[in-house]
């Protein structure tokens, strides 16, 4: 026969009424989980705390800003700062850290760079046409996106020959148009960029034309004997695209291909700027011309029938 065991004399088997447990608390086994609160961009003064942790907190900064016992932020000068808290829960010290930004940007952050050849300063362009040109705030060190940068503004001294168009809003991606020819052998464009609190100085960027090319145009259109491309304003053999190339509508192997060097340049100058490809012997039908010049990413296309 089996005797039920009272709940009580496993709980207290001296019998003693006391009724107690010895438990373990489970929270103790996991490990707090803590981060630092407060704004990432503050103009002159920014409030930061730790959430869910009440005990004491030795508050650090330094080079940008100031911060006191109480986690007030002071904007020593504009720039980036790291927000450091130490903490001491049951589980051990921990120090946490925040990336912020104080104060309006910096120019010396600021980095330009284009879709052509090389970037950063020096830059090497040829924009007879378009020259895609992007901006970007990038401090050594900090995440991407420090500083909170709602948009930028782009300015160049000779307005007369120059245009700067944005493609986003807020302009950091840029077109240069350039529509005179020669261009001068550089050209200074000045940048700034503007978050909450205000704008950047100038960052004044110097941009280099090592060459430049000329505007061209494809006749005739529909082609029976030639298809010519007839140059503006070719001033020397850099104007010249690098090669030319003739394929059929179905083929990426060139049927026809030119490539253009200095003697190419003296008889398009002799030609009254016109280069010329023969085509009388090709089949009829759709073809496509590909004008590649140095540095471009991807070549000119323009769609030809011979008829």
């Amino acid at each position: 026969m089996q005797h039920a065991t009272r709940l009580s004399t496993w709980l207290d088997p001296s019998n003693s009424n006391a009724m107690t447990t010895n438990t373990t608390n489970v929270s103790s086994l996991v490990s707090d989980v803590y981060s630092i609160s407060g704004p990432d961009v503050f103009c002159t003064t920014g409030n930061y705390s730790v959430p869910g942790y009440t005990g004491p907190i030795t508050w650090f900064t330094a080079s940008y800003a100031t911060i006191n016992s109480s986690g007030v932020a002071t904007k020593v000068t504009d720039g980036p700062a790291i927000i450091q808290a130490t903490i001491y829960p049951c589980s051990g010290t921990q120090v946490l850290t925040k990336a912020v930004h104080a104060g309006a940007p910096i120019e010396g952050w600021i980095f330009t760079e284009k879709d052509y050849v090389g970037s950063g300063a020096g830059k090497v362009i040829s924009p007879m046409g378009y020259t895609g040109l992007g901006a970007k705030y990038d401090i050594s060190g900090h995440p991407a996106g420090i500083g909170g940068i709602l948009e930028y503004h782009w300015t160049i001294n000779d307005h007369s020959n120059w245009n700067i168009l944005p493609l986003n809003s807020d302009a950091s991606s840029v077109e240069l148009e350039y529509w005179n020819s020669p261009a001068p052998f550089n050209q200074k464009i000045h940048i700034r960029a503007r978050n909450v609190c205000g704008w950047s100085p100038y960052l004044e960027t110097t941009w280099t034309f090592s060459s430049f090319f000329a505007k061209y145009s494809v006749s005739p259109n529909p082609a029976s004997d030639y298809v010519t491309l007839l140059f503006e304003d070719l001033v020397d053999s850099k104007g010249l695209p690098e090669l030319v190339e003739l394929m059929s509508e179905n083929s990426t192997t060139p049927i026809r291909s030119i490539s253009t060097t200095t003697s190419n340049f003296e008889s398009v100058k002799n030609n009254d700027n016109k280069l010329s490809i023969p085509v009388s012997d090709l089949p009829r039908g759709t073809y496509y011309l590909h004008v590649s010049y140095g540095g471009q990413k991807k070549p000119d296309k323009h769609r030809v029938v011979l008829k």
